[in-house]
């Protein structure tokens, strides 16, 4: 016999429907149909469209003044209208990232996912997708490519710096050389050994210089591997995090 104090949940359509509805409201984005001729006026969208856009879905219902493609950022415009139309002509769905407007003017990284739906007689009827918000994952994304900038410009310094310290010491390696050849010609009092002899002294004072500024380049090369392997390890969580957001069945 049932426990008559029992919670019992909805079933069938209505349980589907509920179960649709929490599904999209903890979604990070938002999902849509639109008609399948440019500028593919928006049917229905639900989600987070207004954290998104600024605006409702009114604003882009048939009768409204919006299309979605008013709220991509123009530089990404002409790529993500390509793709979507290449797409549809070649019969599959389309992955592509570009850049929202909001309302206030922010702009927040998103991916798109999406696909013409074709009729029984293979017409398109409409276009049904995704977008879903990747803006923390693309920060991260830039503030390592940054460390990883930063670290190359580094080495190339460091790099530099031995070369100039390679050629000083080839230089008093040949004044050296030179010296001695004056020292024998001259005898003790010879002007040019005084003059090759000073040569070299100011070459070992560069070269002590350029020892120092290598030995603080590796130490700061350390701390920065240190930090960077830090930083890289934050970024990476929350790349992980962002993208399980972005690929909950993975």
């Amino acid at each position: 016999m049932s426990d008559p104090s029992a919670v019992t949940s909805p079933t069938g359509p209505e349980a589907y429907a509920q179960a649709q509805s929490v599904a999209v409201s903890h979604l990070p984005g938002v999902i849509y149909r639109s008609r399948a001729d440019p500028p593919y006026a928006v049917e229905w969208m639900v989600g987070q469209l207004e954290t998104l856009t600024g605006y409702n879905a009114s604003d882009f219902s048939e009768g409204g003044m919006m299309t979605f493609a008013n709220v991509l950022h123009p530089d990404d415009l002409p790529r993500v209208m390509d793709e979507i139309t290449a797409c549809i002509e070649q019969q599959r769905s389309w992955d592509v990232e570009y850049r929202v407007q909001h309302r206030n003017g922010s702009l927040t990284w998103v991916r798109g996912f999406g696909g013409a739906v074709f009729s029984a007689d293979r017409k398109i009827a409409y276009l049904e997708g995704v977008i879903i918000d990747i803006n923390e994952r693309q920060l991260a994304k830039a503030a390592l490519e940054d460390v990883a900038k930063e670290l190359e410009d580094r080495n190339r310094t460091m790099t530099r710096g031995v070369k100039h310290l390679l050629d000083t010491l080839q230089s008093i390696d040949i004044l050296s050389i030179n010296a001695s050849i004056e020292a024998a010609r001259a005898g003790s009092a010879g002007r040019g050994f005084a003059i090759v002899a000073e040569e070299m002294k100011r070459l070992t004072e560069d070269a002590g210089v350029a020892v120092a500024e290598i030995r603080q380049m590796i130490g700061d090369q350390r701390v920065d591997r240190a930090k960077g392997a830090d930083d890289a390890s934050d970024l990476a969580k929350r790349l992980s995090r962002a993208d399980a957001v972005a690929h909950p069945d993975h």
